[in-house]
C-alpha cells in the first residue's frame, strides 16, 4: 500500500471516529459522564457550567467538517459521463441532506438545553420536513 493511500485511510478513520464522537456527545448524560471521568483523572472538580456548553458547541461545529470530508469521495462519482447531466440534482440532494441533518442537530441542541419546549421542537421539525 502506498503512503498516499495509507494517509487517506488514516484520515478516513479519523473522520468516521469524529462523526461518531460528535453524535455521541449530543446527549447531556454523555457530556456529564465525560466530565466526571475527566474529574477523576485530573483529581479535582471541573466547572461543569463552562465545560458542558463548550463540549456541545465544539461537537456541533466539528460534525459538519467531518461529514463534508467523508462526502468528498462521493463527488468523484459526479464527474462520470453518465452522471454529468444529473450533477445539479445530486449536489442539491447532498446540500439539502446536510442542511437537514445540521438543522435537526440544532433543534435537538435547543431542546436539550431547555432553550425551547418539546412542542416547539416538534413544530420546528415538522416545518423542516414539509
Amino acid at each position: 500500500m502506498s503512503e498516499k493511500k495509507l494517509m487517506e485511510r488514516i484520515f478516513d478513520v479519523i473522520a468516521v471516529c469524529g462523526v461518531v464522537i460528535c453524535i455521541a456527545l449530543l446527549p447531556p448524560q454523555v457530556r456529564q459522564l465525560l466530565i466526571g471521568i475527566c474529574e477523576g483523572v485530573v483529581g479535582r472538580e471541573l466547572n461543569t457550567e463552562w465545560w458542558i456548553p463548550n463540549i456541545l458547541s465544539n461537537a456541533l461545529m466539528l460534525f459538519p467538517v467531518f461529514a463534508v470530508y467523508l462526502l468528498f469521495p462521493a463527488f468523484k462519482f459526479v464527474h462520470l459521463p453518465i452522471l454529468r447531466e444529473k450533477r445539479p440534482l445530486i449536489l442539491s440532494i447532498t446540500q439539502i441532506t446536510l442542511i437537514s441533518l445540521y438543522s435537526g442537530m440544532l433543534v435537538f441542541l435547543a431542546f436539550v438545553s431547555n432553550a425551547i419546549w418539546f412542542d416547539e421542537a416538534v413544530t420546528l421539525a415538522q416545518i423542516q420536513h414539509s
